[in-house]
């Protein structure tokens, strides 16, 4: 159904082996597998992990990224939904908000990067604009952004 291919292609879906209505299938993401989102991410955001501060271009530091609205959140599978972060503190936000792991990161001596979180909810503020939907992302990311203003003021 044509109306359905254009409502996944427009939240970030992308067809894998032609025409989903046609047989083929629509994969999350763009259509980037997992090595090129992490090095897309990290183009765009530096080699360093938003949360603690370490680089994460090296052998012994493995690259992530962690979604800016967690997915059970209602966060999509977009590239502006991503930030990088080092295995470590992706693991251990799990699905914390922005501001609640960065407080906890700080308490425990790490320096993470508020700057570049607030510049990731306004990436994916303008994706949610352009693309439209994302309901409970939408709610998650107003939350976020409030939190972290009030923190750097």
């Amino acid at each position: 159904d044509v109306e359905l291919d254009r409502g996944c292609a427009r939240h970030g879906w992308t067809v894998v082996g032609g025409r989903a209505a046609g047989g083929g299938a629509w994969k999350h993401g763009g259509g980037l597998d997992r090595r090129a989102r992490v090095e897309q991410v990290m183009s765009r955001d530096g080699p360093v992990c938003v949360w603690c501060g370490r680089r994460i271009d090296t052998d012994l530091v493995r690259a992530t990224t962690g979604h800016v609205v967690p997915r059970s959140k209602g966060g999509p599978s977009w590239i502006e939904n991503e930030l990088a972060a080092c295995a470590r503190c992706n693991h251990e936000r799990g699905h914390r908000g922005l501001g609640e792991y960065a407080d906890e990161c700080e308490a425990l001596g790490r320096v993470p990067d508020r700057g570049a979180l607030t510049d990731a909810l306004e990436r994916l503020d303008v994706a949610i604009g352009e693309r439209g939907g994302q309901r409970r992302a939408r709610r998650y990311l107003e939350a976020q952004r409030r939190r972290l203003r009030n923190q750097l003021r």
